[in-house]
């Protein structure tokens, strides 16, 4: 059914009764519709909840919240490696702000070595930076460190007669911190470049404590011999060739000249590193070598250099003849 409206013209023109449907679509129709176009909404029906209660299943319901795209994209981090990353970045931070100055400052004494040792055994090549930092100790710093050292090591040994092999276990320690001691210093005063005087500074005391080591010791056959004892030996042998040479190629190949007074040093120290050899008893093992050695070396000087001073050579002892 339609309704007619007259135009100007007296012309009709009819349009539809049915309900217009608006262009936007969605089912919203124009405002100049009558209401009676709408349909009533119908209300929503709502699901009765069921009374069985649902049972959860970890696989399934954990498939359904994490899609394989999440899986895929999202970054799988353990909580332990989290916190260890924080531990990271936070260290890092505090080293950067702390003063290793004051730190190391605060440290005991022990405590500080012990640390340099552990930094010095996993990097090795620390070691030659350190030393290259540090001054050279005095004459009188090394003297005192073995003068202590000797006395450790006389203060160690039983008193009584005593098994040998008994006596070096005691000694065991002291003796090689006695060795630390001079394998430590020795070197600052013993390299090439030292001058002949202040080498003997250094070489005749380090003998005259370790002649003082060697005659509290019973007897001791090669084989029983401290290892580390016996390479001091070997040092200081080497050193006091290396300084006779020297000084003998100064005086007699090179018209080199030396003060009375240093030369009367020279030779009453000699003396006084033999001094356990005026002895009628003839020493025993490795104390024989070392008194032999000793005495030698004070009869080569004297044949060469004793006419600086007008000294004649020493008479050897009836056992060293």
């Amino acid at each position: 059914m339609t309704t007619a409206y007259s135009s100007p013209s007296n012309q009709t023109i009819a349009f539809p009764s049915s309900p217009y449907c608006s262009p936007l679509g969605f089912g919203f129709a124009s405002s100049a519709m009558p209401s009676s176009s709408f349909n009533t909404p119908t209300k929503p029906q709502l699901h009765k909840k069921s009374s069985k209660k649902r049972e959860f299943n970890d696989e399934e319901d954990t498939k359904m919240l994490i899609t394989d795209e999440d899986t895929e994209n999202r970054p799988v981090r353990t909580l332990k490696k989290v916190k260890s990353t924080i531990n990271t970045k936070s260290d890092n931070s505090n080293s950067e702000e702390a003063d290793i100055g004051v730190l190391l400052a605060s440290l005991p004494h022990q405590s500080l070595l012990s640390l340099m040792n552990n930094v010095i055994n996993q990097e090795p090549s620390v070691k030659q930076l350190i030393m290259n930092k540090i001054p050279q100790p005095s004459l009188s710093t090394y003297i005192n460190a073995l003068n202590e050292s000797t006395a450790k090591v006389i203060n160690c040994i039983p008193i009584g007669q005593s098994r040998s092999i008994y006596t070096i276990s005691r000694l065991k320690v002291p003796l090689t911190d006695w060795t630390k001691v001079v394998s430590t210093y020795l070197p600052f005063f013993t390299s090439s470049n030292v001058h002949v005087v202040d080498k003997f500074m250094a070489i005749q005391p380090t003998t005259l404590q370790f002649v003082k080591v060697l005659s509290q010791l019973p007897p001791l056959p090669s084989d029983q011999v401290p290892k580390s004892l016996s390479l001091v030996w070997d040092k200081l042998r080497l050193h006091w060739s290396q300084w006779f040479n020297q000084v003998d190629d100064i005086v007699n190949k090179d018209g080199g000249m030396f003060s009375s007074s240093i030369v009367h040093t020279w030779a009453k120290g000699l003396d006084e590193t033999c001094q356990h050899s005026n002895t009628s008893t003839k020493p025993q093992g490795f104390n024989y070598s070392c008194q032999m050695d000793l005495l030698n070396l004070r009869q080569n000087w004297e044949s060469r250099l004793g006419w600086l001073i007008g000294k004649d050579i020493t008479p050897r002892p009836e056992w060293a003849q």
